[in-house]
């Protein structure tokens, strides 16, 4: 079985506005339903998790939007905790350990198919992956934010996208077993504190995730683009 955990778990205060980022509209419709829609028929069964005080709109919107069944959880207090929420509530409907688990960002409507479809054929050949794309700055790192202590080779940079896929139970066993773990904002940065290698999958400057207004008028550029406005 194939399943799909959106994570929708913020409250957009980046963004400004009266509602989560993910509920905002882009060309008429919620930036979530959108994403949603780039894995219809790619999953057998799909969950969203996201804040406790935006469960009803969340299964409002998709029984609005969709014909099939899509399971909402209440997220956790940082990702790690959202995430763990969902795969919980796919345990507990049966679903197995040795089947596969795309986690994606809410916020991330420009998902594609070939990135849907690289990284299930990178689980099915036992590897964990996410979706990634060079980074086109030079980045330094600093640890007190006032000085640069290095500066890595950008060819060797690589900026993280979802989704980032893994096995149901091989995810959960980490979250549980890593101590810590809602201190990692990313589940690659679990994974490799957890002994575990994450190949990358080839991702797209389009699948950008929706955070400040300015990423609304890139969305409907986007959409414009392709001729979906």
């Amino acid at each position: 079985m194939i399943c799909a955990i959106i994570v929708a778990g913020g409250t957009g205060s980046r963004m400004g506005a009266d509602i989560p980022k993910q509920f905002l509209e882009i060309s008429g419709k919620p930036v979530i339903i959108h994403t949603i829609s780039r894995f219809k028929g790619k999953v057998d069964k799909m969950i969203i998790a996201c804040h406790k005080d935006y469960v009803n709109l969340a299964k409002k919107l998709t029984g609005k939007y969709f014909d099939f069944d899509i399971d909402v959880v209440s997220g956790g207090a940082d990702r790690m905790e959202s995430v763990y929420n969902a795969l919980k509530r796919l345990i507990s409907v049966g679903v197995a350990d040795d089947d596969i688990v795309l986690t994606h960002d809410g916020v991330r409507p420009f998902v594609t198919e070939k990135m849907i479809d690289d990284s299930i054929k990178n689980i099915r050949e036992g590897h964990f992956c996410t979706v990634a794309i060079n980074s086109t700055d030079t980045v330094c790192v600093s640890a007190d934010g006032e000085n640069i202590d290095a500066v890595p080779k950008r060819k060797e940079i690589y900026n993280i996208q979802t989704p980032q896929t893994f096995t149901v139970g091989g995810l959960m066993r980490m979250i549980e077993n890593c101590k810590g773990a809602g201190e990692y904002t990313d589940l690659c940065g679990l994974a490799l504190a957890m002994g575990e290698s994450v190949k990358i999958v080839e991702g797209s400057s389009d699948n950008i995730k929706i955070t400040v207004p300015a990423d609304i008028a890139v969305a409907e550029a986007i959409l414009e683009r392709d001729g979906q406005l």
